[in-house]
C-alpha cells in the first residue's frame, strides 16, 4: 500500500508522515516514511527565489526512484510529499521559464506525473491554513502568497486529472492520524504480518 500526503510546503505533512507510521506500527503494519526528497536536491530550491524547472525535475526524478525502492521493502509506504505536490512546483516554475516550454526533459516529466499518479492507493491532501504564520527553518519559503500559488496549481491538477483525493484539516496530528487510520482501515488488515514471519534483511 502506498500512501501519499500532499499538499504545499509547511502544512505538517511530514510531522503528520512519522505521525501515521507510528500508529501503524502499533497495529502491526511494518510500515516506514518515504523521505522529502527536496532537501537533497544538489541545485537550489525551497523558495520561489531560489527555484527551478531543473530543480523540480531532479527532485520528481529522485521522488520515482525512492517510491520504487522502498515498495519493494515495505508493506506500507507512508510519503511524505508526493508526485502531485511536487508536479505542481515544476509547473509554478514552467510558467516563469518559458523556453523550458516543449522540451524533451518536460516532456517526460509531464509523462511521468500522469502515469505515476495512479499508482498510489490513497492521496490526502493538507490544505494550507490561512490563521497559521508559515515557520521558518532555513529552508522553506515563508511567502504566503507563493504558498497559496502553489495550492491553487494542485487545485487544478486534481480537477484537470480527476484525481481522488481525502481532505484532512489541519488539527492536532492525533485527529488528523485517527481520520486516517479510518479511510484506509478496511485494507490494513492484508498489510498485518503474522507474529511468526521473518523479515528478510532488506527491511
Amino acid at each position: 500500500m502506498k500512501i501519499a500526503l500532499s499538499g504545499t510546503h509547511n502544512v505538517g505533512k511530514t510531522s503528520l508522515a512519522y505521525s501515521l507510521v507510528g500508529a501503524l506500527k502499533e497495529k502491526g503494519v511494518h510500515a516506514v516514511v518515504g523521505s522529502e526528497t527536496v532537501r537533497m536536491c544538489p541545485l537550489p530550491t525551497g523558495t520561489e527565489t531560489s527555484n527551478s524547472v531543473d530543480a523540480e525535475t531532479w527532485i520528481m526524478g529522485k521522488q520515482f526512484i525512492d517510491e520504487i525502492e522502498f515498495e519493494k521493502k515495505y508493506p506500507v509506504v507512508v510519503c511524505d510529499r508526493s508526485m502531485l505536490c511536487i508536479y505542481a512546483y515544476f509547473l509554478w516554475n514552467l510558467e516563469r521559464e518559458p523556453a523550458m516550454k516543449g522540451k524533451p526533459g518536460v516532456n517526460i516529466v509531464d509523462h511521468m506525473f500522469k502515469n505515476w499518479i495512479s499508482t498510489y492507493d490513497y492521496i490526502f491532501k493538507l490544505p494550507i491554513s490561512t490563521q497559521t504564520k508559515l515557520s521558518d527553518d532555513g529552508f522553506r519559503s515563508t511567502a504566503k502568497d507563493w504558498q497559496k500559488e502553489i495550492e491553487e496549481i494542485i487545485d487544478r491538477i486534481i480537477e484537470e486529472n480527476n484525481i481522488k483525493t481525502f481532505v484532512i484539516l489541519l488539527e492536532s496530528n492525533d485527529k488528523r492520524v485517527q481520520k486516517i487510520m479510518d479511510i484506509i482501515g478496511p485494507k490494513l488488515p492484508e498489510m498485518i504480518l503474522p507474529e511468526d514471519c521473518v523479515l528478510s534483511p532488506d527491511f
